[in-house]
C-alpha cells in the first residue's frame, strides 16, 4: 500500500510540473499583450503606442518576432513553480495522511 501511494504521488508530481509549463506556455503571450497594454506610455499627447490587445499581439510578433511573445517566461515559472509546487505538497500530504 505503501509503495503504491509513493508511486502515485510520483505521478502526480509529473503530471503536475507538465501541468505547469503547459498552462504557463500558454497563457503567457495573452499576459504579456495585458500587462503591455497596461504599461503602455505615450510618445505624443493623445497618441498611445496600442490601439487594442490584438493591434499590440501583432505588433510584438511584426517587431520582435514570435519569442517576444515569451519573452520573460522563464523568470514567470521560475517564480511560479515553488509556489505551485508547496501547494500541491501540502495538499497530497493532506490528503494522503488525514483523510
Amino acid at each position: 500500500m505503501l509503495l503504491n501511494r509513493k508511486v502515485m504521488i510520483t505521478l502526480i508530481y509529473q503530471l503536475f510540473i507538465s501541468n505547469l509549463a503547459t498552462g504557463a506556455t500558454a497563457v503567457y503571450p495573452i499576459d504579456l499583450v495585458k500587462t503591455r497594454m497596461q504599461n503602455q506610455r505615450t510618445t505624443m499627447v493623445g497618441e498611445i503606442m496600442y490601439k487594442n490587445s490584438w493591434d499590440c499581439f501583432r505588433k510584438v510578433i511584426r517587431f520582435e518576432g514570435f519569442g517576444g511573445l515569451y519573452r520573460g517566461l522563464a523568470p514567470q515559472l521560475v517564480g511560479v513553480a515553488p509556489e505551485k509546487a508547496i501547494k500541491l505538497t501540502v495538499r497530497i500530504t493532506i490528503h494522503v495522511y488525514i483523510i
